[in-house]
Formats: structure tokens, sequence, C-alpha cells
């Protein structure tokens, strides 16, 4: 298979970039998410002017999704005990000054920016009011991917303060968009989860040691997860940085094989003809993948690690690797690989005798 029409196949549109450019110039974006719609503003960009937009196209219940640590600080309670399965509301608040109702567009846009500001102090905010926090996960997105924590995450990858108001557009996905909505930046909730777990790195590299093999000398890189410390490792063969189509095999972790020794499944045998086919072919990387659950010895193979293809694309792109080809019979792997940001122009096969054929007409 060439290199052109796999990377047409699996190359997954990143819709955030548009989105973090509008909410920078203080512009609303439309954020969809299954079946519904919200209006978005950044927190300390919203105005009057576009306050009113919000509350005319939308149900008019504005709500800030902001992070746990700025309630605290503002001594905003939730207003009820944190569930994992829906919003945590707080209490409402408005600006206590300057305001009279505190239910004008005007009115509500000041209370939002006051949310914002890092100088606002709890007694700055009365309570109750006309615009209603929410509490958004730690983890964002890639904690519970919803619209609140969309909006959040959102406003922080556009460098601004992680805090944006929300409401709810009545129409249906499957409606149109009002007229005064029809030019505004659209993103979905999934565009903000693939945006984050492109550019975040899962891993960052923690050493860096030769190592002696029967193949002769390869290179050691051992990678730590952010997560719960988890040692990934990569072998690399010959010079990786800055090369394209480098023979790349993502190995997942198996205890049974890899270190028992067991014969009812092939991970050992795949790792060994991995390790062969970069080292005969002089450069290379072998990712091995730890963490996933134990393959016991079962000849359908390892378990696939939650998150494995990510930390792979993060680990080949810390060490250079501009594109590759897998090792694999696994077309879909490379689908993954590739939604994470590491192009893979081609793929090929561990034949049964423990060898991969690089050469230009054996590569699908």
């Amino acid at each position: 298979m060439t290199g052109a029409v796999l990377a047409e196949r699996t190359e997954m549109v990143d819709g955030a970039p548009s989105a973090l450019a509008a909410l920078r110039r203080g512009e609303p974006v439309v954020l969809t998410h299954a079946r519904e719609r919200h209006l978005v503003i950044a927190a300390e960009r919203v105005t009057g002017r576009t306050m009113a937009l919000l509350v005319r196209y939308s149900s008019g219940f504005a709500c800030v999704a902001i992070e746990g640590e700025r309630l605290a600080a503002l001594d905003i309670p939730l207003m009820e005990a944190d569930d994992a399965g829906r919003e945590a509301f707080a209490v409402s608040v408005d600006a206590g000054a300057g305001l009279t109702t505190g239910i004008s567009a005007l009115e509500r846009a000041r209370t939002v920016r006051a949310l914002a500001h890092p100088s606002t102090t709890p007694a700055d905010l009365v309570r109750p009011g006309h615009v209603v926090p929410v509490q958004v996960r730690p983890g964002g997105v890639l904690e519970r991917p919803a619209p609140p924590e969309a909006a959040a995450d959102l406003c922080r990858l556009a460098g601004l303060v992680p805090a944006a108001v929300f409401a709810a557009i009545p129409e249906s996905v499957s409606e149109p968009l009002p007229t005064a909505l029809a030019d505004l930046t659209t993103v979905r909730v999934e565009d903000v989860v693939r945006h984050r777990e492109r550019a975040e790195p899962l891993v960052h590299p923690a050493a860096v040691a030769p190592l002696a093999t029967r193949r002769g000398l390869l290179t050691q890189h051992t990678y730590v997860d952010v997560r719960g410390g988890t040692e990934h490792l990569a072998v690399v063969a010959g010079a990786v940085a800055d090369a394209d189509a480098v023979p790349v095999r993502v190995h997942d972790e198996c205890l049974a094989g890899d270190l028992l020794g067991s014969v009812r499944c092939r991970c050992a045998g795949d790792l060994a003809a991995a390790l062969d086919a970069v080292a005969t072919a002089g450069n290379g990387v072998v990712v091995y993948v730890r963490g996933g659950a134990a393959c016991g010895g079962q000849p359908t193979g390892v378990a696939v690690p939650a998150d494995r293809d990510r930390v792979a694309a993060h680990v080949l792109r810390d060490l250079g690797v501009r594109s590759v080809v897998l090792l694999t019979d696994d077309h879909g792997h490379a689908g993954r690989l590739s939604a994470f940001g590491m192009p893979v122009v081609a793929c090929a096969p561990l034949t049964p005798a423990g060898q991969c054929d690089l050469r230009a007409g054996a590569v699908e």
C-alpha cells in the first residue's frame, strides 16, 4: 500500500485550531457533542454584545466552566455532591460592584469576567446570582469528554484563563443553525480530545543507555509515563532522528511470553523478529509498551494496553522520527498511530519465520 493511499485513509482532521483562534479573538464558537450544541465564549474575553448573542440564541441558562481550584479560591461551594456522571453545578453568583439586578447581558458578562480575573476575591461576589459556575474535572476532556470540560480546555489551549461561559442551543444538531450563528467556528468535543491526545505527551524521557545484544550494539531509551510512573522502552538501531520511513514495531508487554518463554502465545517470537528486523535494516525502533493486561499464555496474544498507540507516537516523536514503516499485519494499527500524529507510510508484516522483508517490492 502506498504512503499516499494510507495517509488518505487514516488522516483525521483536527478541528480545534480554528476554534482556539476564534476564542483568542473573543468570538463565540459552537461546540457540538452527541446531539447537543452549545455556544461557548472565553470568560476573560466576553462582552455585553457577545453575551447578548449567547442569551438570545441559547436556552439563556448561562454557565461558566471553571476549575475546582478557582472555585475554592473564590469560596464558591458546589450545590450538591460531585458525581462523575453529570455536571458539578456550584452556587450561582453575581459580581458585587456596579450591578443592579445582575440579569442583563452586560451585567452577566461582567460577572463572568470577574470569575476569570485573578484579582477577584470572595468578597467581590454575591450569592445567589444569575451566573452558574460548573466545576470541570481536573483531567479535562481526557477524564470526562463533555461540553464543560471541552470549553475550559479550549480556553487553556488558547493561552487564556481556563474558564468559559457556555449555554445550550435549543435546536438539534440535525437542524440548521440560526442565521446569526451560521458563520461561527464549529468544533466537536472529540476534536478537543484528539487535539490534547496529539499535543500533550503521556511520557517523558528518563534515561539512555547502550544495549549490547547478539544482534549487535543497540540503544535503549527509557520513558516514564506521566500518569503513573510506568516505564516504557524504545530499542533503537542506527540513526532515526529526522528520518523518514523508519521501520517500527510497537510491542505490548507480555510477561508469560517475553520473560517466561511461554509457547502458547507468539509474543516472544514477535519481539525477537522485530529486533532482528530493525537490526538487519540498520535503523529502526522497537517500542516496548508496558502496563497492559497479562497475556496469560493464550494463543490469542496479549491484551493491548490502554493508550498504547498514543504512548508509541509520543516516544517516536521524541526520538525525532518523522514517518514510519509499521511492522504489522494490522492496518487498523497504522490508522491509530497516524491519528496520534505519527505518519505511517506503509506496513510490512513480520513473517512466520520471524523475519520482516523491508525491500521496496515487499512492503504493502
